[in-house]
């Protein structure tokens, strides 16, 4: 038997069952962690896919209700493990925020030397430093956490690609909100980015609810309450504009993670994780040249 068609809905399921009965194909429909899907033996699978796809083109001016968007693939947990060992080896060569530490100096997050010096690479590589180890160790615990979950929904790459890019440009919105004589680092812009995301991709889900969508926001929103607007280097408007950013990000990229381009699916894992290394090194090479 071989898998022709799969859905989250069951009802759709019903409705193409109805197709290849009618044309007399024998099938089976099974639920699997993917959602429902329709089983045809060999024979019958080309001829089955032709008849499912001659009734969806006949039928796409009827009325009917809107099709779900499109089912996001399913990635694994493992960039939250690089992420988290990447962040810990990181600290170890370049230890805390102290005032002569030369990369800290080079690569905090500094608005006088974007504005004025156009450093623009500081967004990036702020994210990567932390100012003591307990800051570290908290950015790594919810970062891999929340990382895992994004992974698990978009793809390794794709998890990672937005963790960076919701990061920075949540440091970019809030330099320039605050002007000159602002500095940060951490990951935790990232952190709450990746929250944003979450919620985001949530809101272009049919049936699933307006908790669905608040859950992440919640988690996010907690999250502040509790390590977010508290300490000397604690920056509460950059992970406010990460989670802005993240819902933007989570919105915008829905489209891009559909399962339905499985084969250009993989590769643009690939692109976007080996993406993301190089723009954290070009960043540092600037910082360092």
């Amino acid at each position: 038997m071989r898998q022709v068609a799969i859905n989250s809905d069951y009802s759709h399921l019903e409705l193409w069952s109805l197709v290849l009965l009618s044309v007399n194909i024998r099938h089976r429909i099974e639920k699997t962690e993917e959602g429902w899907g329709i089983w045809v033996s060999e024979d019958d699978y080309e001829h089955s896919r032709w008849e499912l796809a001659s009734f969806v083109e006949e039928n796409s001016n009827w009325p009917h209700p809107e099709p779900l968007p499109p089912t996001l693939a399913h990635g694994t947990g493992r960039p939250a493990m690089l992420a988290a060992a990447g962040l810990a080896c990181f600290y170890a060569i370049t230890g805390p925020w102290l005032t002569n530490n030369p990369w800290f100096q080079e690569g905090m997050v500094n608005s006088r030397a974007i504005l004025n010096g156009g450093q623009w690479w500081r967004v990036v590589t702020g994210l990567t430093l932390h100012a003591d180890i307990n800051h570290l160790l908290g950015n790594i615990a919810l970062g891999a956490l929340v990382l895992y979950y994004l992974s698990l929904e978009t793809g390794a790459g794709a998890a990672l690609f937005l963790a960076l890019t919701t990061g920075a440009f949540g440091n970019l919105i809030n330099v320039f909100m605050h002007g000159s004589g602002h500095q940060s680092v951490g990951f935790s812009t990232a952190v709450f980015g990746m929250i944003g995301v979450l919620a985001g991709l949530r809101v272009m889900e049919r049936g699933q609810g307006v908790k669905r969508f608040l859950a992440p926001l919640g988690a996010g929103g907690g999250l502040l309450a509790m390590l977010g607007t508290g300490g000397e280097r604690t920056d509460l408007g950059a992970h406010l504009w990460g989670i802005a950013v993240g819902v933007l990000a989570g919105l915008l990229s829905r489209k891009l993670l559909d399962r339905s381009w499985s084969e250009a699916w993989k590769w643009r894992q690939v692109m976007l994780g080996i993406l993301t290394i190089i723009v954290v090194l070009t960043a540092w090479y600037l910082a360092l040249r």
